[in-house]
């Protein structure tokens, strides 16, 4: 089964299941800190903290054509009082794109090393870095199944995640390691040991679930309007909370 197979399938799942339970709030978390994540190089500081906001999360790698987080971009951060949440993104499937449990942990591990290398390069050396399933997998998703492409075995997607998590944790350590996904991917990474930090995604269709409550930080909206922000294009702004203190912040 190729890619473009699997995501039309996955999509499929999407329109015909409902998210994840019944659209909630989880307000009984208490917020820590506001934040926004952005794709863009040139959030002006001064205004996020005007409007409360506490922390930023940017890309150590993205799509290749919006710039990566530099060591000079940190600074500006750095030198405002603004803590970093860094996160590395390929492509919104990258999690299960081999369809082999074997590729997705090779995947991994390339993946993890190149962030480690990305990290050396900003000064960053050692610190956490949150990994993108950056698609609606409910738990119905979760728990299709496909053959492996080197194996020939039946396999889950679920599988596929956790072995692309076991490549990342052989290079960082699950100590270091966060994802952002949804309920279903944050519960079954974490009941497996392989993360240490969660970001709950956030859909129009659902709000972030509470069950979740390791998960340290809650994707609330995608922002719709970027006036004043200094930012533009599709992805350029997102609102996040931190309800615990300790969230992979550097």
């Amino acid at each position: 089964m190729n890619t473009t197979m699997i995501v039309s399938m996955l999509a499929a799942l999407a329109i015909g299941c409902s998210a994840e339970g019944t659209a909630t709030n989880d307000e009984e978390l208490a917020t820590v800190a506001l934040g926004v994540d952005t794709n863009g190089t040139t959030l002006d500081v001064a205004y996020a903290q005007s409007q409360g906001i506490g922390f930023v999360g940017r890309y150590i790698s993205f799509d290749g054509t919006h710039p990566a987080l530099t060591a000079a971009e940190a600074q500006t951060f750095h030198g405002a009082g603004m803590p970093l949440v860094l996160i590395w993104e390929v492509d919104q499937t990258r999690a299960f794109q081999e369809h082999s449990v074997q590729g997705q942990r090779t995947l991994g591990a390339g993946d993890g090393a190149a962030a480690q290398s990305a990290l050396q390069q900003i000064g960053a050396y050692g610190q956490a870095v949150y990994f993108t399933v950056d698609f609606d997998v409910t738990e119905t998703m979760w728990d299709v199944t496909l053959k492996d492409s080197k194996t020939g075995d039946t396999i889950s997607v679920g599988d596929l995640i956790v072995a692309y998590f076991d490549g990342v944790d052989s290079i960082l350590g699950a100590a270091r390691a966060g994802a952002y996904g949804t309920y279903t991917v944050l519960h079954e990474l974490f009941a497996r040991g392989r993360i240490a930090y969660g970001w709950q995604q956030a859909f129009n269709r659902h709000a972030t679930d509470p069950r979740e409550k390791r998960a340290q930080l809650r994707q609330y909206a995608f922002g719709d309007g970027t006036t004043g922000w200094g930012v533009s294009g599709a992805g350029a702004l997102d609102y996040d909370r931190a309800v615990h203190a300790k969230f992979g912040q550097w």
